[in-house]
């Protein structure tokens, strides 16, 4: 009698596990064996957050592999000079600016530059929507900050694209409907963070029953050995050792958060258990991630800290794009990897973010919208940076004497 076949599990497409056909075939096989194929011609991408960290280096990454890319809609939220050289630039479909206001001005600020024919202008979250959702695009690059990423990501998902996210914001919230609506609609989610793209590398391929643990590393930030975090200035906290990020995502990595969003992003999007979710602090930042597996084996993505590398994985997946502009890793001037323990007494974020994954329900948004608005304070230098904790565990005991609803007050 012939034993039976393992039960193939039933998840969303951001899974590399399903058997992969070769790269230059540029198909899919997802679990339900049907075959979604990547579009021959360039894919046609849209750019929400153009001129943040995330949308600048997209946006880099189009320009050297011109050809293989084409901006059919970018998003900002200002309309400033620089956005405007970008649409002159890209010459996308369609603009979204923050405003009706400030989509004018960019109508005009185009047409000062003579962008013939002009593109279509919207604005708001209706807007974001639209682009999201727009007719022809092929993938999303979600690179908003904080929880305005949701509702585009939810539209780029239900009109069955490609979401390429940076916005751990919208996963930490609401992670089950976006996998949903993913599963539902047949739709792929790629990770656009260098640590998650690692796991997703790391992953490719294997068998999910056989992962042990993942292990997401961090630098530490710029205060890993600092005395003292009482007088830290934003201008310090923001000057992180070894990437180049946005102010939210710097301040974060300064408090340790940003590890702590980390690990529930990697529990909602691999669907793995958070015990299975380790990190460690790496201040040599060559190694993203590693995966353990139950023979022992450990797989690690290494690389420059370049943030080049992940986002041009994504925009090409399950291709591997050579762009011309790569950052290599020289191995001969590491002269020691180290690895230690993250220090969660001087860094209670991390802590907290685990606390919040654990007990569920409501948590994990009330925690990751009060670290924003606390953030936001500390930049705005309305408060010190060792009250952005305080803040934050605050209003999780808050959410947990409200119940299952997000607490107003936020």
């Amino acid at each position: 009698m012939r034993a039976p076949r393992p039960r193939r599990l039933r998840t969303a497409r951001i899974f590399p596990w399903p058997e992969l056909t070769t790269p230059s075939d540029m198909t899919q096989r997802t679990r339900t064996g049907t075959r979604a194929k990547t579009p021959a011609r360039g894919a046609r991408v849209a750019v929400l957050g153009a001129t943040g960290s995330v949308g600048t280096t997209t946006l880099e990454v189009a320009r050297q592999t011109r050809g293989r890319l084409r901006v059919a809609a970018l998003a900002a939220r200002r309309a400033r000079p620089e956005f405007a050289d970008l649409v002159s630039e890209f010459r996308p479909e369609l603009v979204c600016a923050g405003t009706a206001a400030d989509a004018a001005r960019m109508r005009s600020l185009c047409r000062a530059r003579g962008v013939t024919p002009l593109p279509e202008f919207t604005h708001g979250a209706q807007g974001l929507c639209r682009a999201a959702a727009l007719p022809g695009v092929d993938k999303v690059v979600n690179a908003l900050g904080g929880i305005a990423g949701l509702q585009p990501s939810l539209a780029a998902l239900a009109a069955g694209k490609t979401l390429c996210t940076a916005n751990k914001e919208s996963i930490v919230a609401a992670g089950e409907l976006l996998l949903d609506t993913a599963l539902r609609r047949r739709a792929q989610i790629l990770p656009l963070d260098s640590e998650h793209s690692a796991i997703f590398q790391c992953l490719r391929g294997e068998d999910p029953r056989t992962v042990r643990r993942v292990i997401l590393t961090g630098s530490g930030g710029p205060f890993l050995n600092a005395k003292s975090l009482d007088r830290v200035t934003p201008e310090q906290a923001l000057r992180h050792p070894r990437w180049s990020m946005g102010p939210k995502v710097s301040i974060d990595s300064a408090t340790l958060m940003n590890k702590g969003l980390e690990v529930i992003e990697a529990v909602r999007l691999f669907r793995l258990r958070p015990d299975q979710v380790s990190v460690v602090i790496h201040p040599q930042a060559a190694v993203h991630a590693m995966v353990e597996f139950c023979d022992g084996s450990i797989i690690a993505q290494m690389g420059a800290p370049d943030m080049r590398t992940p986002v041009a994985y994504a925009l090409h997946y399950p291709a591997r794009a050579c762009t011309g502009g790569e950052k290599w890793l020289d191995l001969f001037s590491l002269s020691n990897l180290t690895f230690e323990a993250p220090d969660t007494a001087r860094f209670p974020c991390l802590e907290l973010a685990r606390a919040a994954l654990e007990q569920g329900g409501a948590l994990p948004a009330a925690m990751s919208a009060a670290d924003e608005i606390a953030v936001q304070a500390f930049l705005d230098r309305r408060i010190r940076f060792t009250a952005i904790p305080l803040i934050v565990e605050a209003a999780m005991a808050d959410a947990r004497a409200r119940g299952a609803d997000v607490p107003r007050s936020l």
